[in-house]
């Protein structure tokens, strides 16, 4: 079990993210100032509010909390939400690099990497260009093979975090070398994320759109959500 290692917050994470952007959206949190209030907030507070180790001296309850929820974390989910805004025009060039900038600034007093922090930093910015266009036909070659990972991409993040490092560790314990571990846990991914999408979230999809008592429940819940 030591071989597993700590990146399971980001499933609480992304579920708290989801449902607050689901309960949020409809009420005009993404309109005018309010959305970019709201991205300030999400990068900013969770630095202010365990700058000088307020957080790691807090109750253990406290800790569970925020580290279960992912809230050090919340920056990610903002500055994905700054480049969507810019792709579409919604805020302007100096505002997204402030927000880029804050974005490695908060990763960087969270994590204390700053190499990683500055990676993350130009990563951010090949896909903010990505996301704004033009395409980049330089790929075309590819489109195939990138559009079938991004069919099952949600799978290979499941099944990467639950088995890769158990294949991994299983791979080494058979004398397998770094790069065949490493080939094998992505090979492993590949195939049970693409078994997961088609035997599971397809048929649940179809069930889920089709089954009348199910899309019953799912309108109410919208309009729950956007009243």
């Amino acid at each position: 079990m030591r071989m597993i290692d700590g990146s399971y917050w980001t499933l609480p994470l992304q579920l708290m993210a989801f449902t607050a952007a689901a309960i949020l959206w409809p009420r005009g949190a993404a309109t005018g100032h309010r959305i970019t209030v709201l991205l300030w907030v999400m990068i900013l507070a969770p630095v202010i509010l365990q700058w000088n180790d307020r957080i790691a001296n807090s109750p253990l309850w406290v800790i569970q909390i925020w580290n279960g929820l992912g809230i050090h974390r919340l920056q990610l989910f903002a500055i994905g939400i700054a480049i969507w805004l810019w792709s579409k025009h919604r805020i302007g060039l100096p505002h997204l690099a402030a927000l880029l900038v804050a974005t490695v600034f908060a990763h960087h007093a969270q994590t204390d990497d700053l190499p990683s922090s500055l990676g993350m930093g130009v990563l951010l910015v090949v896909v903010a260009g990505a996301a704004r266009g033009p395409d980049w036909t330089i790929f075309e070659p590819l489109r195939r093979p990138i559009e079938f990972l991004a069919k099952i991409s949600f799978g290979i993040y499941l099944l990467n975090q639950e088995l890769g490092y158990l294949v991994s560790w299983h791979l080494m314990t058979l004398g397998v070398g770094r790069v065949g571990q490493i080939a094998g846990a992505v090979a492993a991914a590949i195939l049970l994320a693409w078994l997961l999408t088609r035997y599971v979230e397809q048929p649940a999809y179809r069930l889920l759109t089709t089954f009348k008592p199910v899309r019953r429940l799912g309108v109410r819940a919208v309009a729950w959500l956007t009243t």
